[in-house]
Protein backbone atom coordinates (compact mmCIF):
# COMPACT_ATOMS: atom_id res chain seq x y z
CA UNK A 1 0.00 0.00 0.00
CA UNK A 2 1.68 3.51 -0.54
CA UNK A 3 1.37 6.46 0.99
CA UNK A 4 0.58 10.10 -0.01
CA UNK A 5 3.48 13.04 1.37
CA UNK A 6 1.06 14.11 3.36
CA UNK A 7 0.37 10.67 5.16
CA UNK A 8 3.76 9.52 5.23
CA UNK A 9 4.81 12.78 7.22
CA UNK A 10 2.26 12.19 9.70
CA UNK A 11 3.96 8.64 10.00
CA UNK A 12 5.56 7.90 13.43
CA UNK A 13 9.74 7.70 13.21
CA UNK A 14 10.24 4.57 13.49
CA UNK A 15 7.54 3.41 10.19
CA UNK A 16 9.25 5.93 8.23
CA UNK A 17 12.30 4.18 8.05
CA UNK A 18 10.80 1.05 6.76
CA UNK A 19 9.02 3.06 3.58
CA UNK A 20 10.88 5.28 1.45
CA UNK A 21 9.47 8.64 1.26
CA UNK A 22 6.64 9.26 -1.67
CA UNK A 23 7.76 11.36 -5.12
CA UNK A 24 6.12 13.19 -7.56
CA UNK A 25 3.12 12.01 -8.96
CA UNK A 26 3.26 14.47 -12.08
CA UNK A 27 5.76 12.02 -14.23
CA UNK A 28 3.09 9.25 -13.22
CA UNK A 29 0.30 11.24 -14.56
CA UNK A 30 2.59 12.97 -17.63
CA UNK A 31 3.01 9.10 -18.74
CA UNK A 32 -0.82 8.50 -18.17
CA UNK A 33 -2.05 10.90 -20.05
CA UNK A 34 0.59 10.70 -23.29
CA UNK A 35 -0.40 7.14 -23.40
CA UNK A 36 -3.94 8.05 -23.58
CA UNK A 37 -3.31 10.66 -26.33
CA UNK A 38 -1.72 8.26 -28.54
CA UNK A 39 -4.28 5.38 -27.93
CA UNK A 40 -6.93 7.94 -28.94
CA UNK A 41 -5.08 9.07 -32.09
CA UNK A 42 -4.64 5.39 -33.29
CA UNK A 43 -8.15 4.63 -32.19
CA UNK A 44 -9.28 7.95 -34.56
CA UNK A 45 -7.24 7.39 -37.42
CA UNK A 46 -8.27 3.75 -37.43
CA UNK A 47 -12.00 4.35 -37.17
CA UNK A 48 -11.75 6.88 -40.09
CA UNK A 49 -9.78 4.52 -42.34
CA UNK A 50 -11.46 1.39 -41.49
CA UNK A 51 -14.76 2.45 -40.83
CA UNK A 52 -15.60 5.31 -42.83
CA UNK A 53 -17.11 3.26 -45.97
CA UNK A 54 -16.42 4.05 -49.75
CA UNK A 55 -19.96 4.21 -50.64
CA UNK A 56 -23.31 4.51 -48.14
CA UNK A 57 -26.96 4.20 -49.55
CA UNK A 58 -30.37 5.05 -48.59
CA UNK A 59 -33.95 3.45 -50.10
CA UNK A 60 -35.86 7.01 -50.44
CA UNK A 61 -38.54 5.12 -51.76
CA UNK A 62 -40.75 2.96 -53.87
CA UNK A 63 -43.77 2.17 -56.51
CA UNK A 64 -45.26 -1.30 -56.75
CA UNK A 65 -46.31 -0.57 -60.51
CA UNK A 66 -47.28 -3.94 -61.26
CA UNK A 67 -46.54 -7.99 -61.03
CA UNK A 68 -43.32 -7.61 -62.51
CA UNK A 69 -41.74 -4.50 -61.49
CA UNK A 70 -41.00 -1.94 -58.60
CA UNK A 71 -39.66 1.95 -59.51
CA UNK A 72 -37.03 2.31 -56.67
CA UNK A 73 -35.50 5.22 -55.63
CA UNK A 74 -32.45 5.54 -53.62
CA UNK A 75 -29.69 7.84 -52.76
CA UNK A 76 -25.53 6.37 -53.02
CA UNK A 77 -23.16 8.51 -50.94
CA UNK A 78 -19.89 7.94 -52.39
CA UNK A 79 -16.45 9.27 -52.99
CA UNK A 80 -16.81 11.46 -56.50
CA UNK A 81 -15.61 9.74 -59.64
CA UNK A 82 -15.81 6.27 -58.27
CA UNK A 83 -18.17 3.58 -60.26
CA UNK A 84 -20.30 1.78 -57.59
CA UNK A 85 -22.57 -1.27 -57.26
CA UNK A 86 -25.43 -1.47 -55.42
CA UNK A 87 -27.54 -4.75 -54.25
CA UNK A 88 -31.28 -4.40 -54.30
CA UNK A 89 -33.82 -6.89 -53.74
CA UNK A 90 -37.53 -6.91 -53.80
CA UNK A 91 -39.41 -10.18 -51.68
CA UNK A 92 -42.85 -10.67 -51.49
CA UNK A 93 -45.49 -10.98 -48.84
CA UNK A 94 -43.47 -14.56 -47.68
CA UNK A 95 -40.00 -12.45 -47.66
CA UNK A 96 -38.73 -14.58 -50.36
CA UNK A 97 -37.08 -13.07 -52.95
CA UNK A 98 -38.80 -12.14 -56.32
CA UNK A 99 -36.37 -9.89 -57.60
CA UNK A 100 -32.92 -8.81 -57.17
CA UNK A 101 -30.27 -6.77 -59.04
CA UNK A 102 -26.79 -5.76 -59.05
CA UNK A 103 -27.01 -1.89 -60.23
CA UNK A 104 -23.90 -0.33 -61.50
CA UNK A 105 -23.77 3.47 -61.24
CA UNK A 106 -21.51 5.55 -63.41
CA UNK A 107 -19.00 8.04 -62.29
CA UNK A 108 -19.74 11.44 -61.01
CA UNK A 109 -18.53 14.47 -59.95
CA UNK A 110 -21.44 14.60 -57.58
CA UNK A 111 -21.04 13.45 -53.79
CA UNK A 112 -24.71 12.47 -53.78
CA UNK A 113 -26.83 10.87 -57.01
CA UNK A 114 -30.03 10.14 -56.61
CA UNK A 115 -30.97 6.67 -59.08
CA UNK A 116 -34.13 5.53 -59.99
CA UNK A 117 -34.32 1.62 -61.29
CA UNK A 118 -37.05 -0.18 -62.44
CA UNK A 119 -36.46 -3.61 -60.45
CA UNK A 120 -37.69 -6.61 -62.33
CA UNK A 121 -39.82 -9.24 -60.23
CA UNK A 122 -41.06 -12.79 -61.02
CA UNK A 123 -44.10 -11.64 -59.05
CA UNK A 124 -45.64 -9.03 -56.43
CA UNK A 125 -43.62 -7.69 -53.98
CA UNK A 126 -44.17 -6.04 -51.16
CA UNK A 127 -41.24 -5.03 -50.29
CA UNK A 128 -37.68 -3.54 -51.46
CA UNK A 129 -33.84 -2.83 -50.15
CA UNK A 130 -30.84 -1.50 -50.87
CA UNK A 131 -28.54 -3.82 -49.50
CA UNK A 132 -25.39 -2.17 -50.04
CA UNK A 133 -22.96 -1.08 -52.15
CA UNK A 134 -19.34 -1.58 -52.55
CA UNK A 135 -16.60 -0.14 -55.12
CA UNK A 136 -16.10 -1.74 -58.55
CA UNK A 137 -18.24 -3.78 -60.32
CA UNK A 138 -19.09 -6.23 -57.39
CA UNK A 139 -20.98 -5.78 -54.57
CA UNK A 140 -19.19 -7.69 -51.32
CA UNK A 141 -20.74 -8.60 -48.14
CA UNK A 142 -24.45 -8.35 -49.34
CA UNK A 143 -26.91 -11.89 -48.15
CA UNK A 144 -27.50 -14.08 -51.60
CA UNK A 145 -30.79 -14.21 -53.04
CA UNK A 146 -33.34 -17.04 -51.49
CA UNK A 147 -35.37 -17.79 -54.22
CA UNK A 148 -37.91 -20.62 -53.76
CA UNK A 149 -36.63 -24.04 -55.22
CA UNK A 150 -37.35 -24.35 -58.95
CA UNK A 151 -37.45 -20.69 -59.40
CA UNK A 152 -35.30 -18.25 -61.26
CA UNK A 153 -35.03 -14.23 -60.64
CA UNK A 154 -36.09 -12.53 -63.87
CA UNK A 155 -33.53 -10.84 -65.84
CA UNK A 156 -33.05 -7.13 -65.34
CA UNK A 157 -32.82 -4.23 -67.25
CA UNK A 158 -29.72 -2.51 -67.70
CA UNK A 159 -27.29 -0.76 -66.11
CA UNK A 160 -28.79 -3.68 -63.33
CA UNK A 161 -27.94 -7.48 -63.73
CA UNK A 162 -28.17 -10.36 -61.88
CA UNK A 163 -25.34 -11.14 -59.57
CA UNK A 164 -23.02 -13.76 -61.15
CA UNK A 165 -23.19 -17.45 -60.26
CA UNK A 166 -27.05 -17.76 -59.60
Amino acid sequence: MGFSKAQWEQLPPDVKVRYPKPGSDLGLWLVGISAALVIASFVGFGFNRFVALPADSKLTGFEIVDDSRVQTDFEVNRDPGSTITCALRAQDDRRIDVGYAWVEISPSEQRVTAVSYPLATRKLAVLVEVLGCSVGSEVSGVPVPQVEPGTQLPEQPAPGRIPPNL
